[in-house]
């Protein structure tokens, strides 16, 4: 197995990641079954199915009779809840490449998956053919679309921007990643603290907060001419931000009534829409009672992590 160890560009604070660790952790506590069920769980994705279950439900008997040969494993937890797997599990059928899904579940700490992804986190992505192993979700999804791009015996029309998910010109390609990068560190933070805060007094500065993050969105797509993020073309700037945009519009308008003004960010809003009808999207997306369920987890305990949120 070769295993690429990436080492995210920029500082990551130990804030940001402790808050991805009790996301996880509360994901998992929603499952429902405590013990992975490893490879049984496996699952042949070749085209858009809508639902998770659906997936697993079609190896309930072992193999399908019509799985053909997979190039990737995809390792997502088992219920699907996942957020940063969803952005994996929208390229990976965007792309149309040919993936099993495999069920894990991280409070296990099971060996097998431990020898994957050290970190013991999802997403995690294996190419069967070379033994290629990678993980992060940002670092799946470049790789995945630098991998269509180099098996494609097709090229770019002439004056084309986009091909496969990511742009072809550098400038703009940093410009992606720059947008991701507010997204991580700015613009969830903001949603996440908000969430979290008990002291209604500061809800707020904290609305105020999160909507200067919401305007670098709303301003990007008018930059850039919509309707996506970057321009004309669906890529992954909409399948970074897509999963947790739909956390953030369930969780707030459920916990906090609060609901993103329509008059202030319309344009946001339509792409939210526009990118939701998708059927990768769809396919990858829960509904709104599951992400309720799992939130609620959230909010009923009493935190105390520092950075992690600032009330």
């Amino acid at each position: 197995v070769k295993l690429v160890n990436p080492e995210m560009l920029g500082h990551v604070s130990s804030s940001i990641t402790m808050r991805r660790s009790v996301l996880l952790f509360f994901i998992s506590l929603a499952q429902f079954s405590p013990q992975s069920k490893a490879f049984a769980s496996r699952s042949a994705h070749r085209f858009p199915q809508g639902l998770w279950e659906r997936a697993l439900a079609s190896n309930a008997g072992g193999e399908p009779d019509d799985v053909q040969s997979k190039q990737f494993n995809f390792y997502n937890m088992e219920n699907g809840m996942c957020p940063y797997a969803a952005r994996t599990w929208i390229t990976l059928l965007e792309l149309g490449l040919p993936f099993d899904v495999i069920g894990v579940s991280p409070m296990a700490k099971e060996e097998w998956f431990l020898k994957i992804n050290p970190k013991n986190k999802v997403p995690a992505i294996q190419n069967i053919l070379d033994g290629t192993v990678l993980y992060e979700s940002a670092i799946c999804n470049e790789y995945l679309s630098d991998f269509a791009r180099e098996n494609d015996d097709a090229v770019p029309v002439e004056g084309e921007k986009m091909w496969k998910l990511m742009p072809i010109d550098a400038s703009d390609r940093a410009a992606l990643r720059l947008l991701n990068d507010h997204v991580d560190n700015d613009l969830f933070p903001a949603q996440f603290t908000f969430l979290m805060n008990k002291d209604s007094e500061k809800d707020t500065d904290m609305i105020e907060t999160l909507e200067r993050a919401l305007k670098v969105l709303q301003d990007h797509l008018s930059i850039r001419g919509g309707p996506y993020l970057m321009g004309k073309e669906f890529s992954l700037a909409d399948i970074h931000v897509l999963p947790f945009f739909l956390r953030l519009v369930v969780s707030l308008k459920h916990f906090k009534h609060y609901e993103i003004p329509k008059g202030q960010f319309s344009s946001l809003l339509k792409w939210f829409g526009l990118c939701s009808k998708r059927e990768s999207v769809k396919a990858a997306s829960k509904s709104e009672e599951q992400i309720i369920e799992v939130y609620q987890k959230f909010v009923d305990v009493e935190y105390e992590f520092g950075g992690l949120n600032k009330n």
